[in-house]
């Protein structure tokens, strides 16, 4: 089983604190926003053998950049 969380995705979507405007508990700190990922893969790791999760360093590249660039702009 393969979870694509890069590129663009939804689950992409919901790492960088840019596309995440929720308040729950799956947005706001880096922790919390990891929250949807861990019961996506975790569970279902629990029940096949392999279980493969697809991210891009670009993500994390392109959400510090934002970051930087808002900081600069305020």
């Amino acid at each position: 089983m393969e979870i694509n969380s890069a590129n663009g995705y939804l689950l992409d979507q919901f790492l960088t604190v840019h596309t995440n405007k929720r308040t729950d508990r799956c947005g706001g700190k880096r922790a919390n926003r990891l929250n949807l990922h861990k019961e996506i893969i975790v569970l279902p790791a629990m029940r096949l053998r392999r279980v493969h999760r697809r991210c891009s360093l670009f993500s994390v590249i392109r959400e510090r950049l934002l970051i930087q660039v808002a900081k600069k702009e305020a």
